[in-house]
């Protein structure tokens, strides 16, 4: 449950997502965390940890859609 770049056992209560653009969804271009007791965003963070050209419209998407991440997440737990 972890790999180098998120460790399941320290965080638990986060999930991370990928928004990704390109034909086939191929090119990622930034990582988002969302806090599952909380249900907000810790970060979005693109290359090197800056803020992409699409970073407020990733945050909006996601924030609009958090109602989604809730449904979802007490289905599965």
């Amino acid at each position: 449950c972890s790999n180098e770049y998120y460790n399941l056992n320290k965080h638990p209560d986060s999930l991370i997502m990928s928004a990704r653009l390109g034909e086939e969804w191929q090119e990622r271009i930034e990582t988002i965390e969302v806090n599952l007791k909380t249900y907000r965003i810790i970060q979005s963070r693109g290359y090197k940890n800056n803020d992409t050209p699409k970073h407020d419209e990733i945050v909006d998407l996601v924030t609009k859609n958090m109602n989604l991440i809730r449904r979802y997440n007490r289905v599965c737990t």
